[in-house]
């Protein structure tokens, strides 16, 4: 039944629309083109879905969230950078779902935890690439066993375009991306940044729009295809 529950776990994030979970503080590391000035960061958020009737089952779900996000640099330099992070996902569910294909109840929680280093390099060119390693387990009992196991590496490359723009390349691996587990899959975004209070990402896998209209107000928003 341990699969059962996992499938479970697996379709309902998938259809649960949220946020990347940790983008804010990974994009913004991995988009800038300054290396070196890393810091101590945190990220927490709490989301509520309002109740909502499920289709076909006489019954409702409703869901509260609450995230957790930490990073920190490891070791750096104006050239290099090694960071650590890692965040915590959390629903609770008040459901009397079942998953149609076969009967199986929905669980009453699901979490989410991953963690792992980063690199970057910077080259004497502007050009900027490195490394992202993440492991982690997403289901109603994380790391219970190896099939709630999550790994995801993705390599990826900044290619200057002006003082501020850029190109931004990637190539993805995920035992458990939605299509493509297993498979590598590349990416390619065009990052532009006019000023440091308003940035745009527009591409595939993740859009994404980042305005401070104020030095201690950020405003964000992200979309992007489900690891899961």
């Amino acid at each position: 039944m341990r699969h059962v529950r996992r499938l479970a776990a697996l379709v309902l994030w998938v259809s649960c629309p949220t946020l990347i979970p940790g983008a804010a503080i990974a994009q913004e590391q991995w988009l800038t083109p300054k290396l070196g000035e890393l810091q101590l960061r945190s990220d927490f958020r709490e989301t509520y879905y309002p109740t909502e009737r499920v289709r076909e089952q006489g019954t409702t779900l409703r869901i509260l969230e609450e995230r957790f996000g930490l990073s920190f640099p490891i070791w750096q330099n104006s050239s290099d950078e090694l960071s650590f992070t890692g965040s915590v996902r959390f629903q609770d569910l008040g459901t009397q779902a079942v998953l149609p294909a076969t009967g199986v109840s929905l669980p009453g929680n699901l979490w989410e935890i991953k963690f792992g280093p980063t690199y970057r390099h910077k080259f004497d060119d502007g050009w900027i690439a490195g490394a992202n390693l993440t492991v982690g387990s997403a289901s109603d009992e994380p790391f219970h066993s190896i099939d709630e196991l999550t790994v995801r590496g993705t390599g990826f490359l900044r290619v200057p375009q002006g003082e501020r723009n850029a190109w931004f390349l990637t190539l993805n691996y995920s035992n458990n991306l939605e299509y493509f587990s297993g498979l590598p899959v590349p990416g390619i975004d065009y990052v532009y940044s006019p000023s440091e209070r308003f940035t745009l990402v527009i591409g595939f896998p993740f859009t994404s729009v980042e305005w401070k209209p104020f030095e201690k107000l950020t405003l964000q928003a992200t979309y992007g295809r489900s690891e899961r």
